[in-house]
């Protein structure tokens, strides 16, 4: 998207930026998985993982990435029909795919590896069981070539068979879950310190391993400020924290987190299934996770602070035409 240009600030009618009669700004922002501005995480505290493309949006989901491979893009059936079971079609599917691809990988780098093809069935909520078609890339450079633009699968030939891109994982393993919390004042000064607080919080389902804030990484602008308001906390899960059902884990947050008398909101995997506030003085809750993953028993401690493959073409002419 370029620029706002004087025109445009004075009442012009350009598509990407107008100002309407009552002088109340329109944005009009192109669709897809990756925004216009890339972002990135500066740590204050220890060292915060490769993530990468990281977008504010990661944490405010309840789609389940933890047993998701790092640079996966999955796509569910939209009905749920009898797995493909013949091992011949799915080489014909990979084979579509790869030859949709391709090109656009080409495009940005030709060195860029195609992404391997898995077929499996989603887990957890309504769609368990499911199919899916999961894209698998060895690079971030490679998973952005694509992303923005695979939104659905189709086979040929009256098949009724779709997959809607369902989620999507970045450069983070499944064992690092990230917890963001918005208008933190975090920095290289109090880093440590917030460190600490937090990983006594989430002492029951892993260990805080860095601290950082979410910055815009472009030179489209000179910005004063390119902070995201958001400081990003990743915590390394145990085992058990990493299988037991979401809605189990989530319950071992808090919704708020407190800091110097303040509350400041949370966002994580799963938040928006927590139906009640709940404060980061009443953490950490100390659970036992069952082995068959079917439940939890948590007390609190005391307060301690030739598939047809639709592509947006649009987009990938516009991204060709920036390269």
């Amino acid at each position: 998207m370029a620029p706002p240009t004087s025109n445009t600030q004075t009442g012009g009618t350009n598509d990407a930026f107008k100002l309407t009669s009552d002088k109340r700004a329109r944005i009009f922002v192109p669709s897809g998985l990756e925004a216009p501005f890339a972002r990135k995480v500066v740590p204050f505290a220890c060292q915060c993982p490769l993530d990468e493309p990281a977008r504010e949006s990661y944490t405010r989901t309840q789609v389940d990435r933890r047993l998701l491979g790092p640079l996966t893009l999955r796509f569910k059936a939209t009905m749920n029909l009898e797995p493909i079971g013949d091992t011949a079609l799915h080489d014909h599917i990979r084979r579509g795919l790869w030859r949709q691809i391709q090109p656009l990988l080409n495009k940005v780098n030709p060195s860029l590896v195609l992404p391997s093809i898995t077929f499996d069935k989603a887990t957890g909520g309504s769609s368990a069981g499911w199919e899916t078609i999961d894209l698998v890339f060895d690079s971030p450079a490679a998973f952005l070539a694509i992303a923005p633009y695979l939104v659905s699968i189709q086979l040929e030939g009256g098949d009724p068979r779709i997959w809607s891109l369902w989620t999507w994982t970045n450069s983070l393993s499944g064992d690092d879950f990230i917890i963001d919390c918005i208008k933190l004042p975090v920095s290289a000064n109090n880093g440590e310190a917030v460190m600490q607080s937090f990983d006594t919080v989430v002492a029951s389902i892993g260990k805080v391993i860095g601290v950082g804030k979410l910055v815009m990484r472009t030179t489209e602008f000179k910005l004063a400020d390119e902070s995201e308001g958001i400081a990003r906390v990743y915590v390394k899960l145990t085992q058990a924290s990493r299988t037991t059902p979401l809605s189990s884990l989530v319950l071992h947050l808090p919704t708020h987190f407190n800091w110097q008398g303040v509350d400041y909101n949370l966002y994580y995997t799963g938040r928006e299934l927590q139906t009640i506030p709940t404060y980061s003085a009443k953490f950490p809750i100390h659970a036992s996770f069952q082995d068959n993953r079917s439940s939890t028993s948590a007390t609190v401690s005391p307060a301690t602070s030739a598939p047809k493959t639709e592509i947006d073409q649009a987009s990938a002419t516009k991204k060709r035409r920036q390269s």
